[in-house]
């Protein structure tokens, strides 16, 4: 039986996502690394579906040339209160993204 991830976010509902090792999905576990050759496909794939980004943890993530951009809204894409330092998003297109809240630290642009 699929357990469902225990994040909840202050403005998102229960995060739809999967728990894996722990009660939390692969976006929202703080223990793993994002840098899966996938990953950077699978986090465009989760935000063109529409679900949250909110309270990911993409501590030292690989997510060079990542496109998350909204291009069918008016809005950005919800990428509030997550984890990005350390992040590499070198040559990504991020245009009107929402990082209210998110940690910043030492990010490469």
């Amino acid at each position: 039986m699929t357990k469902q991830c225990s994040f909840v976010g202050t403005i998102t509902k229960r995060c739809p996502g999967t728990a894996e090792n722990s009660d939390l999905c692969h976006w929202h576990g703080p223990n793993e690394t994002k840098n899966r050759p996938r990953d950077r496909r699978d986090l465009e794939a989760w935000a063109k579906s529409g679900k949250s980004m909110e309270g990911f943890s993409l501590l030292h993530a690989d997510l060079e040339n990542i496109d998350l951009v909204n291009k069918d809204g008016d809005e950005g894409f919800n990428l509030i209160n997550a984890d990005l330092n350390h992040a590499n998003l070198r040559n990504s297109h991020l245009y009107n993204i929402n990082l209210k809240g998110s940690a910043l630290l030492k990010v490469d642009f």
